[in-house]
Parts: structure tokens; C-alpha cells; sequence
């Protein structure tokens, strides 16, 4: 995770962030959801990892 731009959200301030531009047609929010997305998935995988390790 190089971009600290959501560093101190929870994954749940993220998933409402997201919901807040997911119907925009504006591009910047449209870029906006694809890092939110990406963060989401980092934060998944980290999640799979652990349960995997475990």
C-alpha cells in the first residue's frame, strides 16, 4: 500500500465512500472509486492471507 489517502478509514468508510460516487459519470469520482475499489481489495487479500497463515 504505497498511497496513505485512506490511511485511518475503516474498510466501512470506504464502502460508503465508494456508495457516495458509485453512479457518478463524473471522471474524477469514477477515478476516485477505482482507488477506493483497489484499497478494497488490498484489504481483502491482506485479510485472506492472514486467515490462510493462520
Amino acid at each position: 500500500m504505497t498511497d496513505d489517502r485512506f490511511a485511518g478509514l475503516s474498510t466501512m468508510d470506504l464502502i460508503r465512500l465508494r456508495h457516495e460516487v458509485l453512479n457518478s459519470t463524473d471522471p474524477t469520482d469514477m477515478e476516485f472509486r477505482k482507488e477506493i475499489d483497489d484499497r478494497l481489495r488490498e484489504i481483502s487479500r491482506a485479510q485472506a492471507e492472514s486467515h490462510a497463515a493462520d
